[in-house]
C-alpha cells in the first residue's frame, strides 16, 4: 500500500512557504515595474513577487 505520509517529508524537503507580507523577499529585476503598475507584492519562496494589481482581481492578475 502506498503511504503518502511516509513519502511527504522527503518530497517536500526543500519546499518554502508563501507569506502574505512582502517581508524580506529578494527583489527581482522587475520589482520596480510591478510596483509602478500597482502590484501587491508578497514574499513567495524567498522572492518579492506581485500577486495582484490594484485595477484587477487576483484571478485576472494571474
Amino acid at each position: 500500500m502506498f503511504r503518502l505520509s511516509n513519502r511527504l517529508p522527503s518530497a517536500l524537503g526543500g519546499l518554502r512557504h508563501a507569506s502574505s507580507a512582502a517581508g524580506e523577499g529578494q527583489r527581482t529585476a522587475l520589482y520596480d515595474f510591478h510596483g509602478q503598475k500597482g502590484g501587491k507584492i508578497v514574499n513567495f519562496g524567498g522572492y518579492a513577487l506581485p500577486v495582484q494589481y490594484s485595477d484587477q482581481s487576483i484571478i485576472a492578475s494571474h
